[in-house]
């Protein structure tokens, strides 16, 4: 089963997941992991699978902008 972890949930959302799991199916809810920090994160995934921003010890830096431009590139080549 997959598992989606949300770091920092502010209050309103809290509120809004509180309200809703009731309604929810069990198996639903259990997907959902609400952390108050990163140190969490390092109970179910590697450090090396995070970056140091998550206290984690990857290398990985994700540049938006690259993306952005890569993507654009391939729509560009592909309508032409």
């Amino acid at each position: 089963m997959s598992v989606s972890y949300i770091l920092n949930m502010s209050w309103s959302i809290s509120f809004l997941w509180q309200f809703l799991k009731p309604f929810l199916y069990q198996e639903t809810v259990a997907k959902y992991q609400f952390l108050n920090s990163p140190d969490e994160l390092l109970k179910d995934i590697d450090a090396n699978q995070l970056t140091k921003e998550f206290k984690g010890t990857s290398e990985f830096v994700l540049n938006w902008d690259t993306m952005i431009q890569d993507e654009e590139q391939r729509k560009n080549q592909q309508s032409t």
